[in-house]
């Protein structure tokens, strides 16, 4: 939210261990984007879940803007293919 106005959204699926989450989507309406305004969302969404120990997630390998993203909040690359996926672990 922006004011009382909706500009974007997340949607986190919760994995099978104990404190495993796996964020399917993250978006910013693209009149908002390079505001920093996606990274202070992917700090809200690790917020609201605070048994969170370990998240994943993916994007197109052709995206090299989410790429780049995902390393500056902190995710490491760890499969590469179509797909890359991401992970954080996050101190227990």
């Amino acid at each position: 939210m922006l004011g009382d106005q909706i500009i974007g959204g997340a949607i986190v699926f919760p994995l099978k261990g104990h404190g495993e989450y796996c964020l399917g989507r993250i978006y910013i309406d693209p009149r908002y984007h390079r505001k920093g305004l996606g990274k202070r969302a992917m700090q809200l969404v690790e917020a609201a879940f605070l048994e969170a120990r370990r998240w994943v997630l993916d994007t197109p390998a052709w995206n090299t803007r989410t790429r780049q993203f995902y390393a500056e909040v902190g995710y490491k690359l760890i499969r590469e293919d179509e797909l890359l996926v991401f992970e954080k672990i996050l101190k227990a």
